[in-house]
């Protein structure tokens, strides 16, 4: 996973067969990020695609649930 160049790097590899270690790189924590995104997620219940309001507009894009 990486964002602009110099944001921020990810790199996931195999530790054993059932974990994986993390590794970030750069000034932008994104790995901390997903995470946060994903807890988020769970805490409005999951919701699925078809719940998600997509807004994609010359002058702006947006995603959200309503």
């Amino acid at each position: 996973m990486a964002d602009r160049p110099g944001l921020g790097v990810v790199g996931i590899a195999p530790t054993t067969h059932s974990t994986y270690g993390v590794r970030q790189f750069g000034p932008r924590r994104l790995w901390d990020e997903a995470e946060a995104a994903y807890r988020w997620w769970e805490s409005v219940n999951k919701p699925g695609i078809e719940d998600w309001e997509w807004v994609v507009a010359p002058d702006r894009q947006s995603v959200s649930v309503p």
